[in-house]
């Protein structure tokens, strides 16, 4: 039997030069990202500006504060970004940031000292805004809009007898909880949890803006469009000047680094001095906010249930005439508006579903009795201090890791 030969290189990587895209086998695509992460960014003249990584190290940057706690923009301190592309907006001092980057380049294209032979379009000499920020709110939207549909598929899996018995809100607890119980791990139902998912948007943050529309998954287009750009190097140090690094996986891709001492001029005009500061200021702590809009899904939920199966038939079987006869019956289910969920439904209520929920995305290991003692601290924290507290408290414990893992056996019990 031949011995393997142990210079013989994985024949996906004999080509040196990447070629990766999404069209590729599994096995490809891998060796073409590894091949990928190689070659971008190696070149010595550049070695001391770090790209930044935002599909393997740096992959919520701007959604999660030094605390490692989700947060999500306040909305209030975006800015226009001027432009060919109109609506585009990031943050106040990123826009700043970002018009003076593109003045400086265009400045030292007018001289002459950048190659503009090659593509008179190339984005390191435009230097045009083509994406920035996005709203949080309508990509976690979008993202309940797919999970309620799964819900609807868990719930139309379930008996009819069963099904029939949902005629209201408090029948339709049961079900939600149960389906919680078996998807959120996977597929989370807070914001909080969602913002630290692949699913969330990195332009929410405010923080981003791309010079072009480019595929992020095209290895091939950002190593030989971008990577061997004879403008590359220049324009990755000039965006460091300014405050921002580039992605590594998108070098068309400025990213607003706040830790620079560039980007620290631009925030000083706006208050900020410090890395805290920036947070408190741009930034809500998510799952001290979110408790409203997590009423309002599950209530959206019920509600969208309700208006694609109105009726509810129950058959039950009578004697006539000594005998047996099948009388079918039929009501409809009853809605429930904001007003009604807020008069019925107190905090102590959302507190224990909140938690159930939580602790179900973060796979916690409880038994009823540290579930039911989390619930009460959260409860008198919300009496005798407010809720903002309580949902902080409830976050740190579902955040704590367990010495020692036990059975999942806690459910979700009304008062």
């Amino acid at each position: 039997m031949a011995k393997p030969d142990k210079n013989k290189k994985e024949p996906l990587l004999v080509n040196t030069v990447p070629e990766g895209n999404n069209s590729l086998t599994s096995r490809a695509i891998f060796y073409q990202r590894k091949l990928y992460d190689k070659e971008a960014f190696s070149d010595p003249t550049t070695a001391k500006n770090k790209p930044i990584d935002m599909w393997y190290d740096k992959l919520f940057y701007g959604r999660l504060n030094p605390a490692e706690k989700p947060v999500h923009l306040t909305e209030v301190n975006l800015k226009p970004i001027p432009g060919i592309k109109k609506d585009l907006y990031a943050l106040n001092f990123v826009v700043d940031a970002f018009r003076d980057l593109k003045k400086y380049v265009s400045s030292v294209a007018n001289k002459g000292i950048l190659n503009t032979n090659k593509d008179p379009d190339d984005p390191y000499v435009k230097v045009e805004p083509a994406k920035a920020w996005r709203s949080v709110h309508s990509s976690y939207g979008i993202f309940m809009q797919l999970n309620y549909t799964l819900f609807l598929q868990f719930a139309n899996g379930i008996p009819k007898s069963r099904y029939n018995k949902v005629k209201t809100f408090d029948d339709f607890i049961s079900l939600f909880t149960e389906y919680i119980d078996r998807t959120s791990y996977a597929f989370p139902f807070t914001r909080t949890k969602f913002l630290t998912t692949r699913n969330s948007d990195p332009f929410t943050s405010g923080l981003i803006i791309e010079i072009s529309e480019d595929l992020h998954s095209d290895d091939n287009n950002k190593y030989e469009n971008y990577l061997l750009n004879d403008n590359f190097a220049f324009f990755k140090n000039a965006a460091q000047r300014y405050g921002f690094v580039l992605d590594k996986n998108a070098p068309w891709r400025l990213v607003a680094d706040i830790g620079s001492p560039f980007m620290k001029k631009y925030l000083e005009p706006y208050g900020v001095t410090s890395t805290e500061d920036f947070f408190k200021k741009y930034y809500y702590i998510t799952h001290t906010v979110e408790i409203d809009s997590f009423k309002t899904y599950i209530a959206q939920f019920y509600n969208s249930m309700v208006a694609s199966k109105p009726n509810v038939s129950q058959a039950d079987v009578k004697l006539c005439n000594g005998r047996p006869r099948i009388r079918t019956t039929f009501s409809k289910r009853k809605p429930i508006d904001l007003q009604t969920l807020e008069k019925k439904y107190d905090n102590r209520f959302w507190l224990r579903m909140y938690t159930f929920v939580r602790a179900r995305e973060m796979n916690k290991s409880w038994n009823q009795e540290r579930y039911e003692v989390v619930i009460k601290k959260a409860i008198d924290f919300e009496k005798g201090v407010d809720l903002s507290f309580a949902l902080d408290y409830i976050e740190r414990q579902v955040r704590v890791k367990e010495e020692t893992k036990q059975n999942r056996n806690f459910s979700f019990r009304p008062l």
